[in-house]
């Protein structure tokens, strides 16, 4: 009884076998073509994708790429625009102006002092022409 208890188990065991390996007989090519496939699929568009990130450049770098920075003497340069900068932001600072038209062009100025900070050059060149062009905010 035992044995033949045993013998069942051995045959359904080997007819299991059996019909798996026929399954995967007739089934494992095509899922592995499949799976290939798939596999240079994501392959091709990960490297379209980082190509891609490669060519854009971020904004920041692009507006850093267009300022003008002395390289002859950086550290002396930031620490004299530092007293530049803030004196020019508090002479065209947007809010000590009631008019809305001088208001919008002083909102103008005081972005582009604001992106030159760093830049003694240029925030020199912005008081010369501020100087010009609104010689009374200079007294």
């Amino acid at each position: 009884m035992v044995l033949d208890t045993l013998i069942q188990s051995t045959d359904t065991l080997a007819l299991q076998k059996n019909v798996l390996s026929h399954i995967k007989d007739t089934t494992s090519p095509l899922w592995e073509w499949v799976a290939i496939v798939e596999f240079v699929i994501i392959v091709f568009l990960v490297f379209r994708l980082l190509k891609a990130k490669t060519k854009q450049m971020p904004k920041e770098l692009r507006e850093m790429k267009n300022t003008q920075i002395n390289t002859d003497d950086v550290v002396s340069d930031i620490f004299q625009s530092k007293n530049l900068y803030d004196k020019l932001i508090r002479i065209c600072h947007p809010d000590r102006f009631p008019d809305e038209t001088m208001k919008e062009a002083m909102t103008i100025l005081s972005m582009e002092i604001t992106k030159n900070k760093n830049s003694y050059s240029r925030l020199l060149s912005i008081k010369e022409e501020t100087e010009k062009k609104y010689p009374y905010l200079f007294n």
